[in-house]
């Protein structure tokens, strides 16, 4: 991970306008519910969805990851084959890569939650007891946990399918839609938010930030939790068994 620190802290512009690009789309949606609830009264007040906008920016660098398009690269450049050889495995170099791409951008996102913290501390409305906060962090734990599964399924993918990327960015729009980052779930159609609460995505954004802003019935918390453990074991269990199947199908057409 040291090494992988050394490389992203070279491009620290870099994360800088990454963050900058993140912070575009929730602030436009934030200003456009904020006019709908001036017009017409929604289920969340403006507090609310300033608060949840805000969140949500801070919550999705903690549990976004892109390490699918990493492992596409490596299965198509033939690259995976350094790995075959080492004493550990890719999922391990990935994630080493990840984190420490996370701790540069978290570094380089610290001064702009300040800023916005100060903007907007009059319309903040958080819930901030100790058990509040312990869900909090178990639900960003088991959020990340997900979408690394999740990008671990698609990247494997690739030894199977022809137009992965294709796969990728079908990911990223589902999660970007049933995860909360682009709608709250209190403001999805019934349906939608049905589904949402079945599927493993609300974990990755939603999820955490209603439970630190208290936008989510209390009824709701327990049982999305045991749905996000249940989805997490399959996950974990499928990344294991597709890439055990991979590796075969790798070495037997002897790449």
């Amino acid at each position: 991970m040291g090494a992988y620190w050394q490389v992203h802290a070279q491009y620290r512009l870099g994360a800088v306008l990454w963050i900058v690009n993140g912070f575009v789309t929730p602030l436009i949606l934030m200003i456009i519910w904020l006019v709908v609830n001036q017009s017409q009264p929604l289920t969340l007040s403006s507090t609310e969805i300033v608060t949840y906008y805000l969140m949500s920016i801070i919550v999705v660098r903690l549990t976004q990851t892109w390490l699918a398009e990493d492992l596409i690269n490596l299965i198509k450049d033939g690259r995976l084959s350094f790995f075959l050889i080492r004493p550990f495995s890719v999922v391990h170099d990935l994630l080493a890569k990840d984190q420490a791409l996370r701790l540069v951008r978290l570094i380089s996102l610290l001064p702009f939650v300040l800023i916005f913290l100060s903007l907007f501390s009059s319309a903040f409305q958080l819930i901030l007891t100790p058990t509040r906060l312990g869900l909090f962090f178990s639900a960003l734990i088991l959020g990340y946990c997900l979408n690394f599964c999740l990008q671990m399924i698609v990247g494997i993918s690739t030894f199977w399918l022809e137009d992965a990327y294709g796969t990728f960015m079908l990911l990223i729009l589902i999660t970007d839609i049933l995860s909360g980052l682009l709608i709250p779930l209190r403001l999805m159609p019934a349906w939608l938010a049905n589904l949402s609460l079945l599927l493993p995505f609300y974990a990755l954004v939603g999820f955490p930030v209603d439970l630190l802003t208290g936008t989510i019935d209390p009824r709701l918390i327990l049982p999305y939790l045991f749905v996000t453990v249940f989805w997490l074991i399959v996950m974990f269990v499928g990344v294991k068994l597709i890439y055990s199947q991979a590796l075969k199908k790798y070495t037997a057409v002897g790449i």
